[in-house]
């Protein structure tokens, strides 16, 4: 494997070692924005927040786009590979439509009172 590709734009979330993954990432090189965009506007209109799987059942995308978008808009990885802050940040937990819990996901200055200083992610 030659390693990740040089992105113009911030690196996209990828499994390290995983030809397949790398390609799934470059795919979405060009989609990423618009569907972050989407994911992000859809949280900040979510009066309670929402889980991953609401998420993807609200605006009909799949889990494999949803879950690297939610990782770039909390910011995750070390070192910090996204160029803007930290947008939303997880508290408390709702079950999915599998009848698993989920993570709750609030834009930042949105969150319930309290969970500032206590997000579970």
């Amino acid at each position: 494997m030659s390693g990740p590709a040089n992105y113009s734009q911030p690196c996209l979330p990828f499994v390290r070692d995983s030809d397949t993954s790398v390609a799934a990432a470059e795919s979405m090189r060009d989609l990423a924005p618009a569907a972050r965009g989407r994911i992000y506007a859809a949280i900040c209109l979510a009066t309670n927040g929402l889980t991953g799987d609401e998420i993807e059942a609200r605006l009909k995308m799949k889990h494999q786009s949803v879950g690297p978008r939610i990782k770039e808009l909390r910011g995750q990885g070390k070192p910090r590979r996204v160029p803007w802050p930290v947008l939303i940040v997880g508290y408390g937990s709702r079950l999915t439509r599998g009848h698993r819990p989920a993570t709750v996901w609030y834009a930042v200055g949105r969150e319930p009172k309290g969970a500032s200083d206590a997000g579970t992610e």
